[in-house]
């Protein structure tokens, strides 16, 4: 389901026929035994190996729904990511924005009451593509048990720094990871999230259908189209 935003800001993005369906609740990673796209990857750099895959923990590799190039290009400004006055400052300024807009999706799709200091208690929920932390940490505080992946090392280490310095966000799991990679470990979450991250996914819709979502979970993946001057976001 796409939600009603203001018109300038608002694009139609594909959806599958799962967004028609009733609310759901628990998200699986589950493989689907889908071929790698066949899109061609950008020129390899320093944070890909020889065959453009990105490395991840144990040797392993990222499915190539990643752009390796988009992985490196923000793994470069890992550090900036919290600076006020860095490259990210204008994120940093939207961020309450889309915090509240997030729990009020989530508080609606759950039934949960806007106006509790702790809203997402007891919901286990995955932000794919965390950076260094900015949705996670604000997820975490609302009492949800948060999982951060990101395929960029130099993030996950800057995002478990800034975390351990409040009680309340130093529980938040950061792997240096990919959801392609995480299904082999067969964990469960009520929901998943993906924002800004669009433009390092190759194909945003084969990434979505790698997540298998079981009965009543909820997925939201928004990005920001400076190009078409739209903010997209899908939402089942």
């Amino acid at each position: 389901m796409l939600r009603r935003l203001p018109p300038c800001l608002r694009r139609a993005l594909p959806a599958s026929s799962s967004s028609t369906s009733a609310p759901r609740r628990g998200v699986r990673l589950a493989e689907h035994g889908q071929s790698p796209p066949q899109s061609a990857p950008p020129p390899p750099s320093p944070a890909t190996q020889k065959d453009g895959a990105v490395r991840t923990p144990g040797g392993g590799s990222a499915a190539s729904s990643l752009n390796p190039a988009e992985v490196a290009h923000f793994a470069s400004f890992a550090e900036t990511w919290w600076d006020t006055e860095g490259p990210f400052k204008h994120l940093l300024v939207m961020n309450p924005t889309r915090v509240s807009f997030i729990r009020s999706i989530l508080c609606k799709h759950f039934r949960r009451d806007p106006n509790s200091s702790k809203p997402l208690e007891g919901l286990k929920i995955i932000d794919v593509g965390c950076a260094a932390g900015m949705l996670s940490e604000p997820l975490a505080r609302m009492g949800a048990t948060v999982t951060g992946i990101d395929a960029a090392d130099e993030s996950i280490k800057i995002a478990r720094v800034h975390a351990a310095s409040d009680p309340l966000t130093a529980s938040i799991e950061y792997l240096c990871t990919t959801a392609e990679d995480l299904v082999k470990e067969n964990k469960q979450f009520d929901a998943v999230i993906c924002l800004e991250a669009a433009g390092i996914i190759f194909k945003t819709l084969k990434f979505r259908d790698s997540l298998s979502i079981s009965e009543r979970g909820a997925f939201l993946l928004s990005y920001i189209s400076i190009l078409e001057n739209a903010l997209v976001v899908l939402y089942s």
